[in-house]
């Protein structure tokens, strides 16, 4: 039996790469929300969300969204390949941390390598907790 699976890879780096947006949208959305509700109006409203992200707890909040972006994509990835779920993930999240990478430098977003660093560990870590379900399930 093979040890890695191309279908799971790219089931799960399809999987996270819908998920990206939507998330990003939803935190959108929520911050919105949140900045209307103290009476903000909208050029108001957008200069502080532009404020937050560039804030450490922005920075985190994007940090554990890509995070908790990964488990689905990890469980998905895991479940089409179950014989390797850990081998399978490892190279979903070293293609989506490529990805993410790729983009920053691509378009000159300003992003320091410490956040690469620390979007990779949150890449894995949420990857491999999505195979770890599917693992702690077969057992």
């Amino acid at each position: 039996m093979h040890r890695f699976s191309f279908k799971a890879i790219l089931a799960g780096v399809v999987l996270m790469l819908l998920l990206l947006p939507a998330i990003a949208y939803g935190l959108w959305y929520l911050a919105s929300w949140w900045f209307q509700a103290q009476g903000a109006g909208d050029a108001q409203m957008a200069q502080m969300v532009t404020e937050f992200l560039d804030g450490n707890l922005g920075t985190l909040a994007l940090l554990l969204a890509g995070g908790a972006m990964c488990i689905p994509g990890g469980y998905v990835t895991a479940r089409l390949a179950p014989a390797h779920p850990y081998a399978n993930n490892l190279v979903v999240a070293l293609l989506l941390t490529a990805i993410s990478i790729g983009l920053a430098i691509g378009t000159g977003s300003g992003w320091d390598w410490w956040f690469d660093l620390a979007n990779a560990f949150f890449t894995v870590a949420g990857c491999w907790f999505g195979g770890w379900l599917v693992a702690r399930r077969s057992r």
